[in-house]
């Protein structure tokens, strides 16, 4: 998933996905950290790597297309570079086996419920404010593998508008996202 927007709207992406590294270019590190903090594991590569040209054509080689209009993402300048910088990131460090990443898709930004990192907080979605206390995805997680993990964790973080549910297909197991 890609998205691309403001550092507010950034900082709120990083802070609901927590992810376990994070990749910026080198010699920015001051900048990334005067936006986002110093909480973050992080990674630098060099300049020529955040590029559009370098990050379209990586893309495109992967999954084998010539544009990606299909993916819904050929107008995010911003997100195609941090996704063609992500597979090159998986290949400098011998993640060869990348294959099994067979699609691309925008975070429509307008689907979801805006969470930010307070509201998260306050209802105790990722961690408790209470010392032994439990969070909502400590109750309800009772997930098998780390794909399911943060595909749950990802469901309550960005809580879907719409009123109905969707039915995904998950290795043959029928998964429902309940929207909030």
């Amino acid at each position: 998933m890609t998205a691309e927007g403001p550092f507010g709207y950034a900082d709120k992406l990083l802070n609901n996905f927590a992810p376990k590294e994070v990749l910026f270019e080198r010699g920015k590190r001051g900048m990334f950290e005067g936006n986002f903090g110093s909480k973050f594991f992080t990674f630098e590569l060099d300049d020529w790597v955040f590029t559009e040209t370098t990050a379209r054509e990586k893309l495109l080689k992967h999954f084998e297309v010539k544009n990606l209009k299909g993916f819904g993402v050929e107008h995010l300048k911003n997100g195609i570079i941090a996704s063609g910088t992500i597979l090159q990131y998986l290949i400098m460090t011998q993640h060869t086996q990348i294959g099994h990443i067979t699609s691309l898709a925008r975070i429509e930004e307008d689907k979801y419920v805006r969470l930010d990192k307070f509201t998260v907080r306050s209802l105790e979605l990722m961690g408790s404010m209470n010392d032994g206390g439990s969070s909502l995805l400590n109750v309800i997680d009772k997930t098998i593998s780390p794909m399911g993990a943060r595909l749950l964790k990802r469901w309550l973080v960005f809580p879907l508008k719409e009123a109905h549910q969707r039915t995904l297909e998950c290795g043959g197991i029928l998964l429902s996202q309940a929207r909030f």
